[in-house]
């Protein structure tokens, strides 16, 4: 107990008194004389100083401790009303913004998902299949929930840096305040997008990963479809000279069987070609769009995976003729459909062309940017414009490549 004593004493003789944490207050305060408690200099009590605190204390105490709060509260009311009235009411909010960084439940939660990816990844990579690639993408567009919550709060953070950013004429521990503020705006804002660049950076590797082979699936059904018509077509071939000799009074029986058998293999073969489709949705098309385009426009991530980015980009336009392909399929197969309700020409055009896919995708990125009101949003703006414009041309100048 003497030597708390001993440090209070110190503690009150020093000039500059250190700003005293909530737990270390609780601390001192119960050791000192009220005389001592009203010695304190306002401006190193603790941030947050809950009401209930007076009722926390000895009775002897009670009185000091409760003048040290409405004078520490005036002296706050005071200093808000000097911010608001120099730098105005963004830069107020802005300090009071500061006061609630550091290891934020956003933050940590993305963190903990990073680890999980790994351990997801490594634990998959054993067996390359695209049920576990179908995991994988589930996994990220769930993650990718989280994300608007942190891009909004990096937008706050970095609107109030801007806003703490403003020359006035301040007395110097208000400006000590604000400076404090700042940086730990500024640390914050670092943190996020550090963490943001992992994860960009991650995800387009696991989506460069995942379209590599999807595109290899895609040229074995190809291979395999490929050979299933030229046997079908054997086939066909040997099916009209079974049946001309099925015609015939000598061998009518074993021609007519295997004319059985021919057309049996020919609906199995066609059968087959028609199910046996490796599967590309819109869905994971844009997760995998997402993935190329947010570490393209992210100056961390880009740095990081520059090739992964551009090998993603190669990869995305072939799957994406492949998707588009499958829609005309689809819209063709429908549209013979001799029962359809809805003209042909109508179900023929809603399949999906590549350029519009893209089209699109960058109308409703720009516009989830645009609501994000910053500097830094607008310069995302200018990249999303030459990205686009990039994959459009490559879409053009790749056209009947595949």
């Amino acid at each position: 107990m003497s030597d708390n004593k001993v440090d209070v004493e110190h503690l009150l003789k020093d000039k500059e008194l250190p700003k005293i944490s909530l737990k270390v207050f609780r601390k001192m305060i119960v050791n000192m004389s009220p005389s001592d408690i009203m010695r304190i200099p306002l401006e190193s009590l603790p941030d947050e100083m809950p009401v209930s605190l007076a009722n926390e204390v000895p009775n002897d105490i009670k009185p000091a401790i409760e003048h040290l709060m409405m004078e520490r509260n005036s002296v706050a009311l005071k200093t808000r009303n000097t911010i608001s009235g120099k730098l105005g009411n963004e830069a107020l909010a802005a300090i009071d913004l500061s006061k609630q960084v550091g290891d934020k439940a956003n933050i940590r939660t993305l963190t903990f998902k990073l680890a999980e990816i790994d351990e997801m990844v490594e634990r998959m990579m054993e067996k390359k299949c695209l049920e576990n690639d179908q995991l994988l993408s589930k996994f990220i567009a769930n993650t990718n929930k989280m994300l608007p919550d942190l891009l909004t709060e990096q937008t706050q953070t970095t609107h109030g840096i801007n806003a703490l950013l403003q020359e006035a004429e301040l007395p110097e521990s208000l400006q000590d305040t604000v400076d404090i503020a700042r940086d730990k705006l500024h640390n914050q804002k670092r943190a996020i997008d550090n963490l943001l660049g992992k994860y960009y950076a991650e995800r387009v590797n696991i989506a460069q990963g995942v379209m590599t082979r999807r595109i290899e699936a895609l040229e074995a059904m190809e291979a395999e479809q490929l050979f299933a018509q030229r046997e079908m077509e054997k086939d066909r071939i040997d099916l009209v000279k079974r049946k001309k000799r099925a015609s015939m009074p000598f061998g009518k029986k074993k021609n007519t069987d295997a004319v059985e058998e021919l057309k049996a293999r020919i609906t199995h073969l066609s059968s087959k070609i028609k199910t046996n489709q490796i599967p590309i949705d819109s869905n994971e098309l844009t997760l995998w769009l997402d993935s190329v385009v947010d570490a393209s426009i992210h100056e961390t991530a880009k740095q990081r995976v520059a090739m992964k980015i551009h090998m993603a980009r190669k990869d995305l336009l072939l799957l994406l003729y492949s998707y588009c392909e499958q829609q005309e399929n689809t819209a063709m197969q429908v549209a013979r459909n001799p029962f359809l309700q809805v003209e042909p020409e109508k179900i023929i055009g809603f399949a999906m062309k590549s350029e519009q896919f893209i089209l699109n995708y960058f109308q409703n990125k720009k516009s989830a940017v645009t609501s994000q009101i910053s500097m830094a949003a607008s310069m995302k703006i200018e990249a999303l414009i030459a990205i686009e414009r990039d994959i459009l041309k490559e879409l053009k100048d790749n056209r009947g490549l595949r």
